[in-house]
């Protein structure tokens, strides 16, 4: 299955605020099946300090898409899972 242009053009437009790199070296499992996206976001670091930090990711990641009409289904992963 692939993913549609626009939904990888978001995913590499969002930066990673601590490295500059883009969100999408982070996403896993992604999924797009009609107008409804799925993924697991794996941020290489976890831990209190950068739970704010993930959260707005995923929160612009989730906005950005569901402005281009997407539903959007995001799990959070660990770095030791994948």
């Amino acid at each position: 299955m692939s993913v549609p242009e626009d939904v990888i053009s978001v995913l590499k437009e969002i930066k990673d605020p601590e490295t500059g790199g883009p969100v999408i070296d982070m996403v896993k499992d992604l999924r797009v099946e009609g107008k409804k996206v799925s993924m697991k976001f794996v941020p290489p670091f976890i831990g209190c300090a950068f739970c704010g930090l993930i959260g707005s990711m995923m929160d612009e990641i989730r906005e950005a898409l569901e402005k281009r009409g997407y539903e959007v289904e995001i799990e959070l992963g660990f770095p030791e899972e994948t």
